[in-house]
């Protein structure tokens, strides 16, 4: 069995037990399942799917990723920024800024702030608002009319 630098290993990306030019895959992020999450309603699904229409790519990813945590009976779920930027695919910043959106179009309720400790507790809910409906909470106007 070859030996591994893992001097060289810690700085080049590759996980620790690769050899030569091969990457080791992490099978963490499969789910055991195959992917599917039999507890989403296909209404629910084509709900989301049309207001994915109107999102940005990344809000939708972020969207989706969220619905997959959410249970079958709607209870608030605990996720931390990090935990749904890499079930969505993209990066942490993109992540904020994508879950900021879809709080301002009310597709997602902030039920309960978390901590240094704690993550933010999240619903998706019951009764979105129609798709493609411009709902964005607008800080008040400062200074008067223009």
């Amino acid at each position: 069995m070859p030996r591994t630098n893992k001097k060289a290993c810690r700085g080049s990306g590759r996980l620790r037990g690769a050899v030569g030019g091969e990457r080791l895959q992490d099978s963490s992020a499969v789910p055991a399942d195959g992917g599917t999450v039999p507890h989403i309603a296909c209404e629910r699904l084509a709900e989301v799917a049309r207001w994915c229409v109107y999102l940005h790519h990344t809000e939708a990813a972020v969207l989706l990723s969220m619905l997959t945590m959410q249970r079958a009976d709607d209870a608030p779920f605990s996720a931390s920024y990090t935990d749904i930027a890499k079930r969505a695919g993209v990066a942490y910043p993109l992540c904020v800024h994508s879950i900021t959106v879809l709080r301002q179009r009310r597709l997602v309720e902030l039920v309960q702030r978390g901590s240094a400790t704690q993550a933010n507790r999240y619903r998706i809910p019951a009764s979105m608002p129609p798709a493609g409906e411009i709902v964005v909470q607008l800080p008040p106007a400062e200074g008067g009319d223009a």
